[in-house]
């Protein structure tokens, strides 16, 4: 950064030279390098401020990309749970699907001995 600097004595010449007493021209050449001073102060504290902030989006930016990670694995995971549940019922829907069809042809099979029987005692 450049400081820039006021040259008081050379600014006091000139007012001198316009007419302006020593004492005015002094107070204003002392006046306007404070503002000069102070201006140089808010720069310094500005870039200051602006590096920290670069600074902290930067570390917030590094949490953010790791907790996007992390999210990212736990969504994974939770896929993986997901697809071994839907297999696990898939087969035992299966499973269920064969015993509801052996449950049923035994009741069949029960109606129909029933039946026959009933025939056969009527036809004695």
């Amino acid at each position: 950064m450049t400081t820039m600097t006021f040259d008081t004595l050379t600014y006091v010449k000139k007012l001198r030279a316009a007419g302006v007493s020593e004492e005015q021209a002094e107070v204003q050449a002392e006046t306007i390098k404070e503002l000069v001073a102070e201006q140089q102060i808010s720069t310094q504290d500005h870039i200051k401020l602006e590096t920290h902030l670069d600074s902290s989006i930067n570390k917030l930016d590094s949490k953010i990309d790791k907790l996007d990670i992390k999210i990212d694995n736990k969504i994974d995971k939770l896929d993986n749970k997901i697809d071994n549940i839907y297999v696990e019922l898939k087969s035992e829907i299966k499973i269920l699907r064969w015993m509801m069809g052996l449950m049923l042809t035994g009741m069949l099979s029960l109606v129909l001995k029933a039946f026959a029987s009933s025939i056969l005692f009527l036809i004695k």
